[in-house]
């Protein structure tokens, strides 16, 4: 018994792993059942039963194993139609769950939500050596809000483009923490299928599809 007669030539590792296992234990188990029949008493011969019981069992093993084998098959070309259904995310805006953007051009664009109203919303952006490099005010209404920053430092200075984390820090009554939940927004520049969840690439950040919150596609203009 061989690996790859089993049918796995797309299936994952882990099914691989099990065939190449399956057919060392076979291997080993008809060497031993060889053995012993050798060297068997002729008067008390051994009994058959168990052996093609165990028989049965590997034929049952090798049969799961190959349909796991179908179903990594299955998995990849479902992972290879979600890519090419994705396409229509391509140049279009999304706005995910998540905490870190893209600057570009002197602009990142982030969003916030409230649960309810608070006393005071304080917006920290930092860099990717985690470094605080500006600290806004931020709305305090219930609701979505949307941070456009315009990649500028406290001092006033122009950062360099690349990855930029916010944090959102709201406080109701009583100095109560509130919870807020933030987001990214960015241009879709890439699709890709990773653990067969569909990966949306926006510029350098990459989002999962199921936390997309909203697609709009971008602004046309037109020359004069």
């Amino acid at each position: 018994m061989e690996a790859s007669n089993i049918g796995l030539l797309n299936a994952s590792q882990n099914t691989l792993q099990s065939a190449s296992s399956l057919a060392q234990n076979f291997e080993n188990f008809l060497t031993l059942l060889t053995t012993q029949l050798q060297n068997q008493d002729p008067l008390s011969p051994m009994d058959s039963a168990q052996f093609t019981t165990q028989l049965v069992q590997f034929a049952g093993v090798e049969q799961q194993i190959g349909q796991n084998a179908r179903l990594d098959e299955i998995v990849k070309i479902q992972g290879g139609s979600q890519a090419v259904s994705a396409v229509s995310f391509l140049d279009n805006i999304v706005e995910a769950f998540g905490t870190t953007g893209i600057l570009k051009d002197g602009t990142a664009s982030y969003t916030y939500t409230l649960p309810e109203g608070a006393q005071n919303v304080t917006i920290t952006i930092k860099n990717e050596s985690g470094q605080i490099i500006r600290t806004l005010e931020g709305e305090t209404e219930a609701g979505k809000h949307t941070l456009n920053w315009d990649g500028k430092d406290d001092q006033g200075v122009v950062q360099a483009d690349g990855k930029y984390t916010i944090a959102v820090t709201a406080k109701g009554e009583n100095d109560a923490a509130i919870a807020v939940s933030t987001g990214v927004v960015g241009k879709v520049t890439g699709v890709t299928v990773a653990d067969g969840q569909l990966v949306l690439d926006l510029g350098g950040v990459t989002v999962k599809v199921t936390d997309i919150l909203s697609v709009t596609k971008p602004t046309q203009t037109t020359g004069q």
